[in-house]
């Protein structure tokens, strides 16, 4: 009843899928699921819920050399096996799913502009000679991103963060500008929101950076030569992400504040 009276609401399929698969229906529960992937495509519960009534069923089996008694026994016991499961792939049902239009902005350059078909990847840079923050993904369809960064012999990626993922108040677990080999150490921050952000950050034994960051901008601090220690907060009137980003001698590391 509650699907038929909110079709808009996810819980009932997924309430459905999962007591189907308490009480090991596995047909039932692979119903359930794959009646809520047709109105929550994109839901990756529903993905999981399915791959989960399939996984115990006789939808998935498998078998060695040694059991079906050789190569060709087992090459014909798999076409078998195949021919068997047909009527039940052939009910499900290509979806078609729209591209993606993705612009990637970088203040002081030209964006960005691609499309991108549904669960392709692409990548795209800026030319030489450009710094700054920040690098804004925008889609008109859910996508993915990251950066990936060379760095002389090193390499770090660092998945991209969205608005909901800001914060009044973070941390990063350690801060090093005394160790031989730290070339730096800079906590950035970017302010996600509609309104100017009031920040600090701040490290024992040393004197807290305060400063304003406007809608949409980054900005990044350190604390002197010979500071060393844990933890870095980062605490703000406005939600803000933040990160830690290391170059220790010939490589660089990114970690997000959490």
């Amino acid at each position: 009843m509650a699907k038929k009276r909110d079709p808009s609401n996810r819980e009932p399929y997924l309430a459905a899928g999962d007591l189907a698969l308490a009480k090991n229906d596995y047909e039932l529960a692979s119903k359930s699921f794959s009646q809520g992937l047709k109105k929550f495509a994109d839901d990756p519960d529903f993905h999981f819920g399915l791959a989960r009534s399939y996984a115990p069923s006789d939808r998935l089996q498998s078998m060695t050399l040694q059991e079906t008694g050789g190569t060709r026994k087992t090459f014909e016991r798999g076409v078998a096996m195949i021919k068997e499961m047909l009527p039940e792939v052939n009910k499900v049902k290509r979806q078609t799913l729209p591209a993606s239009h993705i612009t990637v902005g970088l203040p002081g350059t030209a964006p960005v502009t691609l499309t991108l078909p549904s669960l392709a990847e692409t990548y795209v840079t800026s030319a030489p000679g450009h710094i700054g923050g920040p690098v804004s993904v925008t889609s008109d369809q859910p996508v993915l991103s990251s950066q990936r960064v060379q760095y002389y012999q090193s390499f770090n990626e660092t998945p991209s963060e969205t608005a909901a993922q800001a914060q009044t108040s973070s941390h990063v677990i350690w801060f090093d500008k005394a160790s031989p080999g730290m070339v730096g150490d800079n906590i950035h921050v970017l302010n996600t929101g509609g309104a100017t952000a009031n920040v600090t950050v701040s490290l024992a034994g040393a004197s807290p950076v305060a400063f304003s960051l406007a809608a949409g901008t980054e900005n990044y601090v350190s604390f002197p030569a010979g500071s060393i220690g844990g933890p870095v907060t980062i605490t703000s009137d406005q939600p803000v992400v933040a990160a830690s980003r290391v170059q220790y001698f010939q490589t660089f590391n990114e970690v997000p504040a959490a």
